[in-house]
């Protein structure tokens, strides 16, 4: 006759586990991928009707950069935003802890951002010159022509100190608040492809992936959007306004130069060269100091266990394979090949 403490072993064993149940996980992320599938919907859709408006009634005005930037720039932040926080109100927001960030910290992960910025626009430029001799199409930079066709202040305004602030807001704050329940690994990761996605082009998808990674984790870690806000107006100012205008003082044309026009510029301008080249070395030293920190800091980026996470196995399709999220990369996508034949 078997003990108590066995048949008591016996019954446990016997008792089947309970199974995760991905339905409410799927919900929330499809929920996400809705609002920020209508964010995309209608950003491009105000933003064509309010330029063609321009083009018909003030033919003018296209040549502000103001007008230009507002039109494209204002239905995102005034309009598409609030529509899409509507859809994603409902998903249930995390509160994060909050701890504060050393200044030699900081530096660590802004040198860290310098590494993956570079890597991701290297592999952009790969990507571009790969599709360039597939079809034939000259891939443009979004930035670049933004530099060519505005003046200083605008793209002070818009590219240095609002884009970062509505940006940080969606894909770290309300995206990763209402991921990481799910898996603070998953928030970081998810957060970062949609924040590539919604670049709309492979010049910037891969690098704003990259640094979306260091931005989503240490958003994550610190709870505080500052961070992140700060580092990104960094990134934007060095990249949109420093390096234009070196490159414009050298005299450089950012946009449109090719390959022997580059050259036989060089040639004639080695003087005018030596700011660029100092800012090159000075960033590709930053770039070095990243990986090195990276390579020896990273067993201490750690990821904590949360409540809800979802299973290793299920992630990818509860958290992707879901309407609203493939509705959501099927846009994206269409703005990929938009881009690449406009």
């Amino acid at each position: 006759m078997p003990s108590p403490a066995s048949k008591s072993r016996a019954e446990t064993s016997e008792t089947p586990l309970d199974p995760y149940d991905p339905a409410p996980a799927k919900k929330t992320f499809s929920r996400l991928g809705f609002g920020m599938s209508a964010i995309w919907v209608i950003w491009l859709a105000l933003t064509v009707v309010l330029r063609y408006a321009i083009k018909r009634f003030f033919p003018g005005w296209n040549e502000n950069p103001w007008f230009y930037l507002s039109a494209a720039e204002l239905p995102l932040y005034l309009c598409a935003v609030p529509c899409g926080m509507l859809i994603m109100r409902k998903a249930e927001r995390a509160k994060l802890e909050r701890h504060k960030l050393p200044p030699r910290l900081f530096f660590v992960y802004f040198t860290i951002c310098q590494f993956f910025l570079t890597a991701g626009n290297m592999l952009g430029l790969a990507v571009n010159a790969i599709i360039e001799r597939l079809f034939g199409a000259a891939q443009d930079n979004p930035i670049a022509a933004l530099v060519d066709s505005t003046s200083l202040l605008p793209r002070l305004v818009f590219l240095v100190i609002l884009a970062p602030l509505m940006e940080e807001f969606i894909f770290r704050r309300q995206l990763i608040d209402r991921m990481k329940p799910y898996g603070e690994k998953l928030a970081v990761a998810l957060s970062a492809l949609m924040f590539g996605l919604f670049h709309g082009n492979f010049s910037q998808a891969f690098y704003a992936f990259a640094i979306g990674l260091v931005f989503g984790y240490l958003y994550i870690r610190s709870g505080k959007l500052r961070y992140t806000v700060i580092l990104h107006m960094i990134i934007n100012f060095s990249g949109g306004i420093v390096a234009p205008y070196l490159q414009e003082k050298a005299g450089l044309l950012t946009a449109s130069m090719n390959y022997e026009e580059l050259a036989e510029e060089l040639s004639e301008n080695i003087t005018a060269m030596i700011p660029v080249a100092i800012y090159g070395l000075i960033m590709f030293s930053l770039a070095i100091a990243g990986l090195v920190l990276f390579l020896t800091r990273r067993k201490k980026m750690v990821f904590l266990p949360t409540e809800r996470q979802i299973p290793a196995g299920l992630r990818f399709r509860t958290a992707v394979l879901n309407p609203g999220m493939l509705l959501f990369i099927l846009i994206s996508a269409a703005m990929f090949v938009m881009h690449i034949f406009s």
